[in-house]
């Protein structure tokens, strides 16, 4: 479960539940909701992310997050 929020109209902040095993997550972003178009955009150690300065972008943005283990190995 992936929310998404703008905060203060300028930053879009992500937040997702814990994955048993997560050591990490991985954010992945599109111009486009393609699959194949989602390229690794950051990673994080939180069960949130911000991506600053975006909110104010007249662009949209379409966001994926993988839980990753210790050894580098995504969830689907």
């Amino acid at each position: 479960d992936l929310t998404l929020t703008l905060v203060n109209h300028d930053h879009v902040r992500l937040a997702w539940s814990a994955v048993a095993g997560e050591d990490s997550a991985r954010i992945y972003r599109s111009t486009s909701p393609l699959p194949g178009d989602f390229s690794r955009y950051d990673e994080t150690a939180e069960d949130f992310y911000e991506d600053r300065h975006q909110g104010a972008d007249p662009q949209n943005f379409f966001y994926l997050v993988r839980a990753a283990n210790a050894c580098g190995q995504e969830g689907p």
